[in-house]
C-alpha cells in the first residue's frame, strides 16, 4: 500500500487518521508543524495530507515549499480542512499544486476514498 504523511497540528485528529490508514493497509508518517512536514516529505511518501492551519507555516506556504524542491515537487498532496473558504481559495489559485481538497469533518470512508482518488490519478 501507500506511504502517507499526515501533516496535522492537532494530535488526536492526527493519531485518528493514523489508526485509519494502518486499518487499510497504508503506512502513516506524521508531522505535527511544517518543518517536520518539510522534513520528512524528503523521505517521498505517495501522498501528503495537508492541514491548512499549523503553527509555524501556513498550509499554502507548505505547498508552495513541497512544490520548489526537486525531491518532493511531484508528491501529490490531498487538503484537508475545515475551513471552506481558504480551500477553495488555495484550489484555485493552486490548481496545479493541489490534488484535492477534503473538508473536515470526513469519515474514514470518504478519506479512504480521497487517498484512493488521489493515487490513481
Amino acid at each position: 500500500m501507500a506511504s502517507v504523511l499526515i501533516v496535522e497540528d492537532d494530535g488526536l485528529v492526527a493519531r485518528h487518521i493514523a489508526h485509519v490508514l494502518r486499518q487499510v493497509g497504508h503506512t502513516p508518517i506524521v508531522a505535527y508543524d511544517a518543518q517536520t512536514a518539510l522534513r520528512k516529505a524528503a523521505t517521498q511518501p505517495d501522498i501528503v495530507l495537508l492541514d491548512l492551519g499549523l503553527p509555524d507555516l501556513t498550509g499554502r506556504e507548505v505547498l508552495q515549499r513541497l512544490r520548489s524542491r526537486s525531491e518532493t515537487a511531484d508528491i501529490p498532496v490531498l487538503v484537508i480542512t475545515g475551513r471552506r473558504e481558504a480551500a477553495a481559495r488555495l484550489q484555485a489559485r493552486t490548481q496545479k499544486s493541489v490534488n484535492n481538497v477534503l473538508l473536515k469533518p470526513f469519515s474514514a470512508a470518504e478519506l479512504c476514498l480521497a487517498i484512493n482518488g488521489v493515487l490513481k490519478g
